[in-house]
C-alpha cells in the first residue's frame, strides 16, 4: 500500500496520535484461514514478518528506515519486546517482593523452631512421662 519512504516513516512513527515514547508494532496474520497446525501457523507468522520487511525494503521508493523501525515489525519482534519488558519489570519488582516476603518467612521460621523444640521434647522419654502424668492429673481433677 505504501509507495514512498515518507509514507512508511509517517505510518510507523505514529506521529500525531501517540506519544513520543510510544511505538506501535505492525503485525499481520496469514491470509489463508484454513485449519493448520500450531507449528505451521507460527512459521507463517514468521514468514509474513519477513515478507513485510522485504517488501518495505524493495518495493517502496527510497526503502524504509530498517534501523529505526525494523524492530517494530512482526509478531516475533512484538513477542521479544514483551518478554524483555516483562523481564525488566520482574527485575525492578524483585527487591520489593523479597522485602514483603521477609516478615512471613521470619514468622514461619519462629513457628518451625517452636515445633522443632516440641518434637525434640517428645523424643525424650522422661519428658513424655512427665507430660502424660500432667495430663492424667488434669483429667483426674475433673472427675
Amino acid at each position: 500500500e505504501f509507495t514512498d519512504r515518507w509514507e512508511v516513516d509517517r505510518y510507523l512513527s505514529a506521529s500525531g496520535y501517540l506519544g513520543d515514547s510510544t511505538r506501535p508494532f505492525f503485525v499481520a496474520l496469514p491470509k489463508v484461514r484454513s485449519v493448520t497446525s500450531n507449528e505451521e501457523f507460527r512459521r507463517q507468522n514468521s514468514q509474513i514478518g519477513s515478507d513485510i520487511v522485504h517488501y518495505l525494503c524493495e518495493s517502496v521508493k527510497g526503502g524504509f528506515d530498517k534501523e529505526k523501525y525494523g524492530s517494530f515489525i512482526g509478531f516475533g519482534r512484538l513477542r521479544d519486546y514483551l518478554e524483555s519488558e516483562l523481564q525488566q519489570r520482574y527485575k525492578e519488582a524483585a527487591p520489593a517482593t523479597l522485602a514483603l516476603l521477609e516478615q512471613p518467612c521470619a514468622e514461619v521460621a519462629v513457628v518451625l523452631a517452636r515445633a522443632d523444640t516440641k518434637l525434640q521434647a517428645t523424643s525424650d522419654v522422661a519428658s513424655l512421662r512427665r507430660l502424660a502424668m500432667l495430663h492424667v492429673a488434669s483429667i483426674s481433677r475433673h472427675v
